[in-house]
């Protein structure tokens, strides 16, 4: 019975790095349609989810029904969902973390985008459960296709920064962020 008896919780940053993309590279939308698919097949196996997104702090979005039918209702749920602001993740991880009172997956979907020693306290205090840390990154993210003098801007800060993005700084970039998500999996590890 114990075996049977798994609550899925789905935790979606909607920090305005999530707001990153366009169409189908959108972060918070392939994120949350991530989450919506852990939800789905929670729902089909008649088991319960949660479904929440954070910055700051967890919101809960479901109302505890743990259906297909509740399923679509999240989907209009998340549509008013605007990423903004800063992701606190240890503050609203571990504040979820004291929330769950049975055994179960927690789900977490973020780009990682903030501080990764408060990413890594945050997972850690969902330690007693099994965790998936799902990193979204956009593929312009990943690797710019910009090129020449180029402003940069800050989707967080709205800071902006105007360079030439090409040959060695272009390099230069593809290695800080493969050392960025390197850095990721090495403390979701630990």
């Amino acid at each position: 019975e114990e075996e049977r008896n798994l609550t899925v919780h789905v935790l979606v940053d909607a920090s305005a790095s999530m707001g990153f993309g366009e169409g189908d590279q959108h972060k918070f939308e392939f994120g949350a349609k991530l989450g919506l698919g852990y939800a789905y097949l929670v729902a089909e196996a008649h088991d319960d989810f949660r479904y929440s997104v954070f910055r700051e702090r967890p919101e809960r979005l479901d109302a505890g029904k743990s259906t297909r039918g509740e399923v679509l209702e999240l989907v209009d749920r998340l549509n008013g969902v605007e990423p903004a602001g800063e992701a606190d993740f240890e503050a609203a991880l571990s504040a979820y973390a004291a929330s769950i009172r049975s055994r179960s997956l927690v789900v977490v979907v973020t780009d990682c985008i903030g501080d990764l020693d408060g990413l890594e306290t945050g997972l850690a205090s969902l330690s007693r459960n099994e965790v998936v840390l799902a990193q979204v990154l956009s593929p312009d993210e990943l690797d710019p296709g910009a090129t020449g003098d180029t402003i940069f801007e800050d989707v967080e800060s709205e800071a902006t920064r105007r360079t030439y993005f090409g040959g060695r700084q272009a390099e230069r970039y593809r290695g800080r962020v493969r050392s960025f998500v390197d850095d990721v999996e090495s403390r979701a590890h630990d």
